[in-house]
């Protein structure tokens, strides 16, 4: 069993919780696309319902939240022009 469908069974049950979390960190891409599949599945809605953060983000909140030095970090990006793009 891959680690995608592994991680989409552990999402499935933490939803299920009389408490479900309210956010889900995702270390790699095989987790992030179980993670997002099983949500899905559930009609949880990311961004509205529950917080989908990757490994970098999450470090970086939770350096916020113990008070330590935050630090900022600029991906490269590139902007893509196609037939979908107005």
């Amino acid at each position: 069993m891959g680690d995608s469908v592994r991680r989409a069974g552990c999402v499935h049950s933490a939803q299920a919780q009389p408490h479900p979390p309210t956010a889900l960190i995702a270390g790699v891409n095989l987790i992030l696309a179980g993670e997002l599949q099983a949500l899905q599945e559930l009609n949880v809605a990311v961004g509205r319902d529950l917080a989908l953060m990757g490994e970098t983000t999450a470090r970086l909140l939770l350096e916020t939240i113990s008070h330590r030095a935050g630090k900022s970090i600029v991906l490269p990006t590139q902007f893509v022009i196609r037939d979908s793009s107005s």
